[in-house]
């Protein structure tokens, strides 16, 4: 019996619809890692905003997400439509996401008051319309399979194509900065984002295209919004899961922004930061396949510690032994990036875990807004970090395009490679909690189809 319902609950999706979903990350990184690597630079050094500023806008700003990422988790849960429960987004909201994102990235000539208010606007509106397509987006893994393997394997692709997002991006902004805009770096930046905007509306379209939710409500009605609350009760892994995306949002944040200011000053090399994103970013690649076929005998938790560990090891080292030779940066940034590229896969998998054991523990499934607090978790993690980047230039000093002190250049030197490295430590204490084991998922899986097929025999 119990084999049977777990073969029954087995979906194997096509290569092609993988891809296409994966694309639908590859669109957002295309928008969102521009933000994250290039805006606060921009800020300070183009549009000229105080690095004060920028970090209460910053906070400001992803704390607003973190309020509203729930409520359009409730929002996208309820809805009904021909084209599915979540999916409708990718359509609705690829436009006015491309448009935020040339406007995010735009220099209006104002006084500093008029581009504070700009610089909150549109980075506001940016955060809102990310959360309008992306939230629902990655609510889709729970209802286009219940396959515990598939989740796993659509999250590889996903962060397969959203790293390749993320390495275009990194690789080709400044590059495409300086030709489109020559001198004036103003009309640089606005014109490649409206390249990065424009793209990522087209893959939005494909990934809607290719893609088919599955799992969708039994009764096709809506529930109310209270019994949405209902899923977290009890839900340990939802909570550990927010821990370990603000953790990871948080620092990441800071070791994306930081970057090129301490490639402009600890080493006086931007032009390097192409290569180093690569460093990063290709291991990751080539890792996360490896990652995915370790989860089958590792399980999830297994996986994301051992990765964990690798990456832990070598960002320590980048710290310890301040390196100013080009080589051996690269070489510990390409071994840490392939144990930090062995956990991605499983790390987003979680998420979609949590929405079974809510629906096993409650009775209630509550997809998106499950899916929200993992949003809830980054965007307060993205909100932090952004903050302290700013609050850590201003308070070390920073002087936009001039000579930085000692504190300055450790505090980029430490936000590049010392904090990610006891943030690993920190992600490996809060697994030690992780209880949802493949396992115990089996077994709850189980549990619930017992009880839908006892439902229905009641009804009959």
């Amino acid at each position: 019996m119990e084999r049977a319902i777990m073969s029954a609950l087995k979906t194997r999706i096509g290569a092609r619809e993988k891809i296409g979903y994966g694309l639908g990350d590859m669109a957002s990184n295309f928008v969102w890692t521009s933000a994250m690597s290039y805006l606060a630079f921009f800020y300070t050094d183009i549009f000229g905003i105080s690095a004060a500023a920028v970090g209460v806008l910053m906070l400001l700003a992803r704390l607003w997400d973190a309020v509203n990422d729930p409520i359009m988790g409730m929002i996208a849960e309820r809805t009904r439509s021909r084209h599915g429960v979540f999916r409708p987004y990718l359509l609705w909201m690829a436009i006015p996401f491309g448009v935020a994102a040339v406007l995010t990235f735009t220099t209006p000539n104002f006084g500093i008051a008029g581009k504070l208010v700009w610089a909150y606007a549109t980075y506001i509106s940016l955060g809102m319309a990310y959360t309008a397509i992306n939230m629902p987006y990655s609510a889709m893994t729970a209802t286009m399979t219940q396959d515990p393997d598939e989740r796993v394997s659509l999250s590889t692709y996903r962060m397969t194509f959203a790293f390749l997002g993320g390495l275009i991006v990194n690789i080709l902004t400044l590059p495409l900065i300086k030709a489109l805009g020559g001198a004036n770096q103003k009309l640089g930046y606005q014109l490649t984002m409206g390249i990065f905007g424009a793209i990522a509306t087209v893959m939005y379209f494909v990934c809607f295209a290719t893609t088919r939710e599955r799992v969708m409500p039994a009764d096709g009605e809506a529930m109310p919004i209270k019994d949405s609350f209902k899923a977290i009760e009890g839900n340990t892994p939802w909570f550990l899961m927010i821990g370990m995306a603000f953790l990871g949002q948080a620092v990441n944040t800071m070791k994306s922004g930081v970057t090129i200011y301490f490639f402009t000053y600890n080493l006086g090399k931007q032009e390097l930061i192409p290569l180093f994103m690569m460093a990063i970013m290709l291991p990751m690649l080539v890792a996360m396949p490896i990652g995915n076929m370790a989860s089958r005998k590792l399980d999830k938790k297994g996986v994301i510690m051992l990765g964990s560990a690798i990456a832990i090891v070598f960002n320590a080292l980048f710290f310890i032994l301040n390196p100013q030779d080009t080589g051996i940066i690269i070489l510990l940034t390409v071994l840490g990036g392939l144990g930090t590229g062995m956990t991605i896969p499983a790390s987003f998998a979680l998420g979609a875990d949590t929405v079974e054991y809510g629906e096993w523990k409650s009775g209630v499934r509550a997809a998106g807004f499950l899916t929200a607090g993992g949003f809830f978790g980054g965007k307060l993690g993205t909100s932090i970090g952004g903050a302290l980047l700013g609050f850590i230039l201003a308070g070390t000093g920073y002087i936009a395009g001039g000579k930085q002190g000692a504190s300055t250049l450790f505090a980029f030197r430490f936000m590049i490679s010392g904090l990610p490295a006891i943030a690993g430590v920190a992600n490996i204490v809060i697994l030690t909690f992780w209880k949802l084991d493949r396992a115990t998922f089996h077994r709850l899986m189980v549990d619930l189809e017992e009880r839908k097929n006892a439902k229905t025999a009641e009804a009959v």
